[in-house]
Order: C-alpha cells, then sequence, then structure tokens
C-alpha cells in the first residue's frame, strides 16, 4: 500500500449529478468517459454483431479453399499447435470443428517443451507417416519457413493461422493467416491465436452454411485472457460473450474445469480475473510439466466422466508446479545476486538459474516483471547441441514502457532463435553469445527505462463523492468487463475520510477497513498488504484509492471498496469542507499535492529521524517513527506519511547514503560530503523543485 503516485480526473468537474449530493452520480458513466471518451456508447456496446469481418484476414480465402477441398476428398488433416493456453485452446477448438463440423478426417498434435517450440521436421514426418496431407498451425508456424519447406518435399500442404509477429519472409504454405501482417485488412491485431482460429471455423461456417460457430466463443475467450491480449476493440465482445455460459459450454471437459474451480472459490459468475487466476494456470500448467496433451485431452473429451479422471491429473501437475515456482522465488529472493547476471540496475535484468524447469521460466519470469517492474529474462541451460556448444533457454516478460520482443529481435543476429509477441517471448542463446545479448539489450531499453519516473505514477479515474459509494454503482461495475490488459478495472478516489479504522481479518490474510466518511460510511478489504498493518493503522488518511464491487454474504449485497491505497496527509478543517463535487476535487488536488511532492526541508527533517534511530534501522524501527509521529499530529504527521517515509529511504539509498541488505534492513553509508539530489531519480519524479 502507499506506493503509488494518484492522479484526479477532473472531466466531470461541477456537473449537475455530481452536485446533487443525492448519490445519483453514475461512476460507471463517468468512468466510460475517462476511459474511451470519443466513443463511450460503442465502449458498452457489445455483442457478436461487434466482431470483425473474418474474411479480412491474409490469405482467408485460400485457407477455406484448401480445408474444404480436403473434406470433399477424406483427406486426413493434422493440427499441430503449441503448449500453452492459447496453442491448448486453439488445438481443441479446430479439432472438434473440423471433426464434429466438417466430418473431416483430422490428428492434433502438441510437441512438448523438450521438442521446443513451433512446428518440426519431427512432426511433420509424424504426420506423413500417417497420412496427413492437410496441416492447420496454430498459435505457431509464421516463422517454420525450412520446417514448412520440408512439409512441402513431403507431400504436404500447409495453412498458418498464427498471431505472432513476423521476423521473417512468409513461409511458402498455402495460406499464411496472421493479423500481423503488413498487408493485413484486418483492423485489430491484438487477436490471439485462438481467435484466429476461431475467425478461420467461421469463414468456413459462413462459406457452407454451417450455425453455431459461436459455441466455440467460451475457448477463444479464454485464451484471450490467458495471452494477456488487451481487452479492448471486438475482444472485449470474444471475452464477454465466451464466459457467459460459465459452465454450460459444449466441451463436457471444460465444464468440469469451471464447476470446479468455480465452487471452490464460490465464485458466483465467470469473469476474465478468474480465468487468469484459476483456469489459465490450470491449462498452462500442462505444458509447464511436459504434459500439454493432457490439457487437450481435457478439453476434447466426450464425456464428463473421462473430463473428470484428467483433471485431477491436470490439478496434480499444477500443484507441482506451483510448489517449483515458490522454491525459485524463494531461492531468487535470498540471495537476487546469484541469480542476475547483467547490471541490476538495468531496465531489462537477465536472471539465470542452472537446470532450472525449462516450462516454468515464462511464469518465473512473470512473477519478477512484476516484483521489479523492468524487463525480465529468466534462462535455464540445456543440453550441449550437436556441435557442442552450450545453449541456454529463455522466456521474457517485459512491462508496457519497454516493448521486450522489439529489444530480443534487435539481437536476432546472435540468437539461435526467437519469437513472441510485445511482452512475452522466448528465445535461445548460445553461451558464448550471452554477455553480448545482455550488453546490447541493455543499451536498447536504457533510454526507455530512464524516461520512467522513479515513482510509478497511476491515475484514478473519477473522483467519487462518498455519497456515490452506492450498490447501484457498485454492480453496475459489470457493464465495463471483461477487465484485463487494455481494459484495467476503474480505480476510484474519495476523500473527505473522518474516521477510518483497520483490522486483520480472522484468517490473518486480509485487511478490513471501515471508513467514516463527511457524507455516509463504507466498508473495504485488500489482501496484499497485512504485513503493513503497522503502518496502515496509524496512518493520517486524506483519501482511499480502491475498485468498487458487491460484498454478497448471507443473502445480504452492499458495495466493497478493494483498497489500493491509503493516501495520507493534512486535512481541511471540517468547516471548510464545501459540498460540491468541484470543490471537493479541488480540495483533493491541493491535498494530493502535498501529499506526493517532498522539499529539501521534507528530506532533512526525515534523515534527521532516522539518524536518531541509530547506525542501522528495520521496517519495524520506521514504523514506530511513524506512530510517534501520528501522536504528535500537525505538520509532524503529515510530513511523516508512509508514502514520504518510503521515498525519503529511495532518495537516501540513491544517492549513497543508505546501504539496504538482503533481510531489508538499512545502515547508514560511511560517506561524507554533500550530496546532489538531481542524481536522485526519485527527487526527480516527485521533488519540489522551487524550493
Amino acid at each position: 500500500m502507499f506506493k503509488d503516485m494518484w492522479t484526479v480526473a477532473k472531466k466531470y468537474e461541477g456537473t449537475a449529478a455530481a452536485d446533487t449530493g443525492t448519490g445519483a452520480f453514475d461512476a460507471v458513466d463517468a468512468a466510460v468517459k475517462a476511459i474511451c471518451p470519443d466513443d463511450p456508447q460503442g465502449f458498452l456496446d457489445v455483442g457478436l454483431h461487434k466482431l470483425h469481418d473474418c474474411f479480412l484476414l491474409p490469405d482467408m480465402n485460400a485457407a477455406v479453399d484448401r480445408i474444404l477441398d480436403a473434406a470433399d476428398r477424406g483427406e486426413t488433416i493434422g493440427i499441430f499447435g503449441d503448449y500453452d493456453c492459447d496453442g491448448i485452446c486453439s488445438c481443441a477448438l479446430l479439432y472438434d470443428f473440423l471433426k464434429k463440423g466438417l466430418g473431416c478426417e483430422v490428428i492434433w498434435r502438441i510437441p512438448e517443451r523438450t521438442e521446443g517450440y513451433g512446428l518440426s521436421v519431427k512432426a511433420a514426418e509424424e504426420f506423413a507417416a500417417k497420412n496427413v496431407t492437410l496441416i492447420i498451425t496454430v498459435d505457431n508456424g509464421i516463422s517454420a519457413n525450412n520446417e514448412i519447406d520440408h512439409c512441402n518435399s513431403l507431400g504436404i500442404d500447409v495453412i498458418v493461422t498464427d498471431h505472432h509477429e513476423i521476423t521473417r519472409e512468409l513461409p511458402n504454405s498455402v495460406a499464411n493467416c496472421d493479423p500481423m501482417r503488413e498487408d493485413s485488412a484486418y483492423p485489430f491485431n491484438s487477436i490471439c491465436g485462438c481467435v484466429v482460429a476461431y475467425k478461420l471455423c467461421e469463414a468456413i461456417s459462413l462459406s457452407v452454411g454451417l450455425e453455431g460457430v459461436e459455441n466455440y466463443l467460451p475457448l477463444a475467450a479464454i485464451a484471450t485472457v490467458a495471452d494477456v491480449m488487451d481487452l479492448t476493440d471486438e475482444n472485449r465482445s470474444v471475452v464477454r460473450l465466451g464466459l457467459e455460459p460459465a459452465d454450460d459450454t459444449m466441451f463436457p471437459g471444460l465444464n468440469v474445469l469451471l464447476s470446479d474451480k468455480m465452487a471452490a472459490k464460490n465464485a458466483k459468475k465467470l469473469t476474465s480475473e478468474f480465468v487468469s487466476f484459476y483456469i489459465a494456470p490450470l491449462i498452462n500448467s500442462a505444458g509447464r510439466m511436459g504434459k500439454a496433451s493432457l490439457a487437450v485431452e481435457l478439453l476434447t473429451a466426450e464425456n464428463e466422466k473421462d473430463a473428470r479422471l484428467i483433471y485431477e491429473k491436470l490439478q496434480s501437475l499444477k500443484d507441482t508446479s506451483s510448489g517449483l515456482v515458490a522454491k525459485m522465488s524463494a531461492d531468487f529472493n535470498a540471495d537476487p545476486a546469484k541469480y542476475i547476471i547483467n547490471d541490476p540496475s538495468s531496465g531489462f535484468v537477465f536472471v539465470k538459474g542452472e537446470n532450472w524447469e525449462e516450462g516454468l521460466l515464462g511464469n518465473f519470469a512473470g512473477f519478477l516483471c512484476e516484483k521489479l517492474n523492468k524487463c525480465v529474462c529468466v534462462l535455464t541451460n540445456c543440453p550441449p547441441d550437436e556441435n557442442g556448444e552450450i545453449i541456454y533457454k529463455a522466456s521474457v516478460r517485459g512491462i508496457p514502457e519497454i516493448e521486450s520482443f522489439k529489444a530480443i529481435s534487435s539481437c536476432a543476429d546472435i540468437l539461435v532463435r526467437f519469437g513472441g509477441h510485445a511482452n512475452a517471448s522466448g528465445f535461445s542463446v548460445a553461451k558464448k553469445n550471452l554477455k553480448e545479448l545482455c550488453d546490447r539489450v541493455d543499451a536498447f531499453s536504457r533510454p526507455y527505462y530512464l524516461a520512467l519516473p522513479a515513482v510509478n505514477l497511476k491515475k484514478a479515474l473519477i473522483y467519487l463523492p462518498p455519497e456515490c459509494i452506492t450498490l447501484e454503482n457498485a454492480a453496475d461495475q459489470n457493464k465495463l468487463e471483461p477487465f484485463g490488459a487494455g481494459n484495467p478495472q476503474p480505480v476510484y478516489i474519495t476523500g473527505d475520510i473522518d474516521y477510518m479504522n483497520v483490522t486483520k481479518g480472522t484468517s490473518g490474510n486480509v485487511l478490513r477497513f471501515t471508513f467514516k466518511f463527511k457524507n455516509g460510511y463504507a466498508e473495504g478489504v485488500n489482501f496484499k498488504e497485512v504485513n503493513s498493518f503497522s503502518m496502515i493503522r496509524n496512518s493520517f488518511p486524506l483519501a482511499v484509492v480502491y475498485t468498487l464491487s458487491v460484498n454478497e454474504y448471507m443473502g445480504s449485497r452492499k458495495p466493497q471498496l478493494n483498497v489500493i491505497d491509503i493516501i495520507e496527509g493534512e486535512k481541511a478543517p471540517v468547516n471548510s469542507i464545501a459540498g460540491t463535487y468541484g470543490e471537493a476535487v479541488k480540495r483533493m488536488d491541493s491535498g494530493l499535492f502535498n501529499a506526493f511532492h517532498m522539499t529539501r526541508e521534507d528530506l532533512f527533517a526525515v534523515f534527521s529521524a532516522l539518524k536518531e534511530l541509530g547506525k542501522s534501522f528495520s521496517g519495524y524501527d520506521v514504523a514506530n517513527l511513524k506512530l510517534n509521529a501520528m501522536k504528535k499530529g500537525g505538520r509532524t504527521a503529515s510530513l511523516f506519511t508512509w508514502f514520504k517515509l518510503k521515498y525519503a529511504i529511495d532518495v537516501f539509498t540513491e544517492l549513497g547514503l543508505l546501504e539496504k541488505d538482503p533481510e531489508g534492513s538499512y545502515r547508514f553509508a560511511e560517506i561524507g560530503g554533500k550530496k546532489d539530489l538531481s542524481n536522485s531519480r526519485t527527487y526527480n519524479a516527485i521533488g519540489t523543485k522551487n524550493d
């Protein structure tokens, strides 16, 4: 908590609805106008009519013609997928459609991670041995030029359906259906591989008059969320429509998976967040643990009895993979320097572990990316190649401000192979080229990283008056779903806090808040900051930052604040508080500026207070320092907010005045002389420069 600066969007300042003070202010309307000011009505409009014309995808007509020819001739079609959730869902979707919709002879194949990503010569020859004359790739293939040439030499035609970046000339396929092609007329290129496969099925259905292709949207929806596609444009409709059936899809295996997970988590409805946290990881675990085919078997199971046996095996794999990732994380946290192989101050961190499970690299990279707020590449060693060369395989996860794929692809000349999309990719590199790779990626990404503020600036979409924290406004949030990449859940900010109480839940893993405002009260929860309880309960709250939801318990429904941040600062005197929305926003602006800016005098006061703690101090000592400041009240209390304490310590660390040990404690460095504050990225972000 207290990690981010927040600003308030003021587009609706002084609106009649806001100034009524009746609670009639439409939070959703305000949020939509802030998210999508150019087309607010279009943002809320979802449905099949919002899906783009499938025939705008490149080579779609050629793909449809070749598949229909194969169906007419009774050819055996092979589907080649990928071992992640997107590739698994794509494979299951196309297999079911071709087999049941067209009555084709069709077989599928998912490579295990030990085989490597993408279509291989081995797979082509296996298909040839089974009399396959047409291969359709799903979620891969756009860079498999040599492998597709080999297929052609075996008398096998290939149709590529993919969504990854184009990194070379197009392969010699019958069709290359990829929205990322430069010549693509498709109006939206941020669709996953499974949606491309769905579009192929839709195009076939339109060509021959089949109905019901929309029944495949649940798989497309899960893959879209799992592959972290932007939930904008048609993806909003794909996910919204695909998740509506919940556990009543036409796939018995998917029904078992959804119903069991939702029951276990007491989920009332299937949301994109639920898919991201509980459904996609289970499907992905199959590929991570070398059993990707097991997940396809689940999704293509003919009955729930068979599906349940497969589901239990998948759950066991998920438990195993979670334990291994937890072990990797614990080892890293204990000694980061042991695993980081480049400059740790870089915006693109390389982390290497010997004999780490290859399938878990992406999961671990995602964990570190979020923890460090940097691009992260996680590598592990592989057996030497045929020339005795030591090869490392890697997974990369990036942040939006630094497109990690572009950084990696700029080094294509020294990579064995690579592929992916904007902020999720993978590659192989020879050991002899690893140092050069680190240096070149750092040089590429450093300007972008240095341009980032040291303090992560975020925006609350709208100031929500306390009287507008209503059940109606909370329930209406589902109009904005699905939430995820490209469409984060709306964040609100509310001030005028007269009193805040915070307690630990009985389980000890949740903080429960009660806020008393000038006009009303609200309850909130936070599951991430339990360890900061001693800090939070001594807060001097100016405002609360949160997302809004409905809490349903024992038949009761009420609005709930999912607390993200507590902003501390000096409160305005009660008798100066005016009731209009516009005045409330102005008051918030003033309070936020004071809460989020530090002067040199502020820094000197904090530094002096820290020096009184001795030569070293811990987080517990800082908490006590804050508690004593709260008791003094006034200017002292508003200065020693957790925000200012946290970032003042960051300033002192950046200037070399403090050193942090692996356990999180600090000690004063033996360095004399004055320090130039302009050398601190944090001070440059939040310091008041005219003091």
